[in-house]
Parts: structure tokens; C-alpha cells; sequence
């Protein structure tokens, strides 16, 4: 694991919450944080045709890789408003959460994706001072 991923990995909810609005801001979407569940954001990019609104709900940190009970409980809480649903773990996701996952058609994005979004969006010290 890289210090980046275990930086990650060490975020509270909150910090967790914080890095993947500003990664989301960084890569050109409008954030909103008042979201109506729990640690999640809101996410919405607008083009001249089409609207993308997503609900982007962050699992961190757990007692290991995000779970299909919890991947569950994230379809069944999404907004219905939201043309996509994102779940981001910082700790990874288990092989039947990722199956569930792909049955809902929700976009999962592990630790090792954030680490990379973050270093091409130029955030890494973001990551490593919401660490500290």
C-alpha cells in the first residue's frame, strides 16, 4: 500500500466527506454538501444538452472493505433525483459488494481509483494534510 493509500485509509468520515467534494470540485462538477444522507455529496455537472446529477456517498473508514449489506443500504437510500449513484470507500470493497454494485449499476470507486483521481487532479497534499 502507498503512504497516499494509507493516508486514505486513516481519514475520518468527515475528512473522508471533505477530500472526495473537493476531488469532485476539482474535476469540474458543482459539490453541494447538505445532501440528503449521510455522508454524501451531491454532485452536478451541467453541459448546453444534458445534466449529470449524481449522488456520490462516501463509506469510511470501516472495520475493512465496504460490505453488500452496506452497498445495499446506499441503492436503497438514493436519491431519487440522482441519475447515478457513486459509492467511495476508502478501505477497499468486497467482492459481493462489488456485485451488487454492478447489479444496481452503481459506480464504485476503491481506494486505489481515489489515489489516482487525487494525483491527477493535483490534490495530493490535500490528502496527506487531511491525514495529519
Amino acid at each position: 500500500m502507498t503512504a497516499l493509500a494509507d493516508a486514505l485509509a486513516d481519514l475520518d468520515e468527515a475528512a473522508a466527506v471533505d477530500l472526495v467534494a473537493d476531488l469532485w470540485r476539482r474535476a469540474g462538477w458543482t459539490v453541494e454538501t447538505d445532501a440528503p444522507a449521510p455522508a454524501s455529496v451531491v454532485a452536478t455537472r451541467s453541459s448546453r444538452s444534458d445534466r449529470d446529477r449524481r449522488l456520490v456517498r462516501v463509506l469510511a473508514p470501516g472495520d475493512g472493505r465496504a460490505a453488500a449489506p452496506e452497498l445495499r443500504g446506499v441503492v436503497a437510500a438514493a436519491d431519487e433525483d440522482a441519475d447515478r449513484v457513486t459509492v467511495v470507500s476508502t478501505t477497499g470493497f468486497t467482492r459481493d459488494a462489488l456485485s451488487v454494485a454492478d447489479a444496481y449499476g452503481v459506480d464504485a470507486v476503491g481506494p486505489d481509483a481515489v489515489v489516482r483521481l487525487a494525483e491527477a487532479l493535483d490534490a495530493t497534499e490535500d490528502l496527506a494534510a487531511l491525514a495529519d
